[in-house]
């Protein structure tokens, strides 16, 4: 279904992690539009995120960045190839995989030195 559509509209008033539905989107080539929320524990702030952040409360200022997330045709198709690469670079399972091991392998050799 998802590759009838240019967008993922995720306007997240809460949450805690990482978003499985910004990394699903992503993953079928949508652009990401959402709130502060929504880019918890893929980005560290909206300059290194792959889509729109609009940060206002405001319900007409997040229909406003929707329109204009339509409307760019350019900036939507660089913003959907760095999804892609936000995807192989941090989230791939080989990457994640290798990241968590060395992460441990560091705990452990921690906890043998103490």
């Amino acid at each position: 279904a998802m590759q009838r559509h240019l967008l993922l509209v995720a306007p997240l008033r809460y949450g805690a992690g990482v978003k499985g539905k910004v990394l699903e989107a992503f993953q079928h080539g949508l652009v990401v539009v959402t709130s502060p929320v929504g880019i918890e524990g893929i980005a560290e702030g909206s300059d290194g995120f792959p889509g729109y952040v609009a940060t206002a409360q405001d319900p007409e200022e997040f229909a406003r960045v929707v329109v204009q997330a339509l409307q760019d045709e350019q900036r939507w198709e660089v913003l959907q190839k760095d999804g892609f690469s936000l995807m192989a670079r941090d989230f791939d399972e080989k990457e994640v995989r290798r990241k968590l091991r060395e992460f441990l392998e560091a705990r452990w050799s921690n906890l043998l030195e103490d």
